[in-house]
């Protein structure tokens, strides 16, 4: 994911957010919980909290970070009704300001449209069935709970129907700037060879707006500014000024990447061109 400071003035701090935290994967079953999987490395109980979504996290006096119960992805074509599709969280983060609430939604998700309106089902049918908020009700209320009126940067995606879920997110959460992530893990050939994944070797293929159409055209149609990374610890600062590309020479020289531009590596195509936005999407 892009490094975002939540900007605040000078003599009041900046501060960086990035939110680590263990999903519910075993609920319900007799499967071993992420935080018993994590425990079982030997890391602390004690640093490791499940997550069912609705937490509140305050970092500082000044920001909060929502966990907001969310839908990662689903096949073109697929209506899940509320169980198919993988889980995930998002995560709406706040920084007070003197001048106003600043505001980030990232969420690694690509499951849009009628989609975001099922509440989930966990163990449907059996005893110990869970019915929890829609997607998009969960992000309303944490929306409301954070007592904002927009969500300033909404970072997301980028998978086959993000386009979907623009078209609902970006005019009901009022969002002024898109940031896709996870770009590049994906397995890429250069020249033939697969190159696999490194930070070292900066990041993979480009990201290319011409790849996502739809997307694209309805982020312009939207008035939200799209800014897409170019290689891995790119930087921006997030203020009341608005959202502003950040040096992060020194960041990037420890893992040998140039302070601006792709590289070191030679990029080669995405593996993924042309499925990334779902036909008629």
């Amino acid at each position: 994911m892009p490094q975002v400071l939540l900007q605040r003035p000078a003599d009041q701090g900046v501060g960086a957010v990035a939110v680590t935290a263990c999903g519910s994967a075993g609920e319900g079953t007799s499967q071993p919980t992420e935080c018993q999987k994590v425990v079982a490395y030997g890391n602390p109980a004690a640093q490791c909290t499940t997550l069912k979504g609705g937490e509140v996290i305050s970092l500082n006096e000044n920001t909060t970070v929502r966990v907001v119960r969310w839908l990662h992805s689903i096949d073109c074509g697929e209506v899940g009704a509320g169980t198919a599709g993988v889980e995930t969280f998002g995560f709406l983060i706040t920084t007070k300001t003197p001048d106003k609430v600043l505001s980030v939604y990232a969420s690694d998700s690509g499951a849009g449209g009628q989609e975001l309106f099922y509440p989930r089902i966990v163990n449907k049918g059996l005893p110990n069935q869970v019915v929890y908020g829609s997607p998009f009700d969960n992000l309303s209320a944490a929306v409301k709970d954070a007592g904002i009126s927009n969500i300033d940067l909404w970072q997301g995606g980028p998978e086959s129907n993000v386009v979907a879920q623009a078209r609902v997110i970006i005019p009901a959460f009022k969002v002024k700037y898109f940031q896709p992530h996870h770009l590049g893990t994906r397995a890429t050939k250069v020249d033939g060879n697969s190159v696999g994944f490194s930070l070292e070797y900066g990041l993979h293929f480009p990201y290319f707006e011409s790849e996502v159409p739809r997307l694209t055209d309805y982020l312009k149609s939207a008035n939200a500014v799209a800014y897409n990374p170019v290689n891995y610890f790119d930087a921006w600062s997030l203020s009341k000024d608005g959202f502003k590309s950040q040096d992060n020479a020194d960041v990037k020289a420890v893992y040998g990447l140039p302070a601006t531009g792709p590289g070191p590596g030679k990029q080669g195509p995405n593996p993924r061109a042309g499925q990334l936005e779902c036909t008629g999407a």
